[in-house]
């Protein structure tokens, strides 16, 4: 058997390379690209703003009805919450014990939430503070009503 002069190596691995290369390109125009683990998601943001909160009237002197707008992110496929209490106008002192509403699940990435509190109607020109909280019990955002109710 005759052994190959360096130019036949050279040429042969020319050859071969050449053929390597083309059977990947082959294959990635048959198959598309290799397998590769998928990258894993980052967790979106999560993230609450209490927009807005609204008097909806009284049909019942000793309640107020009241509108809040809250607009949860990052939460689909689970539920924040919200907590609320009433506090004086004037003195800024609270006047109620918390109370808490937890949301439904959300079925959003982005999710505009407007439940209709009940809230009693005290004596005295009062606002209504508002807190959202996470899944986790994390507080995400709070507000306030932007008006004396009375």
């Amino acid at each position: 058997m005759r052994e190959a002069t360096p130019r036949g190596r050279v040429l042969a691995y020319g050859v071969a390379c050449g053929l390597a290369s083309a059977l990947a390109v082959a294959a990635f125009v048959l198959f598309g690209r290799a397998a590769a683990p998928p990258h894993p998601r980052p967790e979106p943001r999560v993230s609450a703003r209490v927009a807005a909160v609204v008097p909806l009237g009284t049909g019942d002197p000793a309640v107020t009805r009241v509108r809040v707008k809250v607009t949860f992110t990052g939460l689909k496929g689970r539920a924040g919450s919200l907590r609320w209490h009433l506090y004086n106008d004037v003195t800024e002192l609270p006047m109620s014990e918390e109370s808490t509403l937890g949301s439904p699940v959300l079925a959003w990435r982005t999710t505009d939430w407007k439940p209709t509190l009940t809230v009693p109607t005290p004596p005295v020109p009062w606002q209504l503070r508002v807190t959202a909280y996470g899944p986790d019990g994390r507080k995400l955002a709070s507000g306030h009503s932007d008006f004396a109710f009375r």
